[in-house]
């Protein structure tokens, strides 16, 4: 039988699962070479990759009472690598936003410190835009 759409059917369908989860270990090993590659080939791709996968890594995790967090420090050396100059422009920005609030989160729920609490972070990203009072929160925590 086919898998269906659906992430919740296919966490409660055995096969789906297992097949599932046999592909998703390829797509890690190509995202960690793509993490590891001294030039990453594309910032916004290997981003928004990464940060669903998190996603996910998250549900399944929630699922499992496990959590590896492997993809949140994935996040982490990717936009540290790139610096706080590679997000002053979109898409890359927006990028910038989405993955902060992951990083944030992660580093608050297991009490750890982030390169982004240096003050770079909470300033050269914002060179050509003016911080949301969200943003000024984000800095905050």
């Amino acid at each position: 039988m086919p898998c269906r759409s659906g992430l919740w059917l296919i966490l409660r369908t055995p096969g789906c699962y297992y097949d599932g989860i046999s592909r998703y270990g390829d797509l890690l090993q190509l995202l960690q070479r793509e993490v590891q590659a001294p030039e990453p080939p594309n910032l916004g791709d290997l981003i928004q990759a990464i940060v669903t996968a998190h996603m996910l890594e998250s549900i399944v995790s929630f699922q499992s009472e496990e959590n590896t967090g492997a993809h949140i420090y994935g996040l982490s050396q990717v936009i540290e690598r790139a610096g706080p100059e590679a997000f002053q422009q979109a898409p890359n920005s927006i990028l910038f936003h989405l993955g902060r609030r992951h990083l944030v989160g992660s580093a608050i729920l297991h009490k750890y410190y982030t390169f982004l609490a240096e003050p770079e972070w909470k300033l050269v990203p914002w060179q050509n835009e003016t911080k949301s009072i969200i943003q000024e929160l984000w800095d905050i925590l």
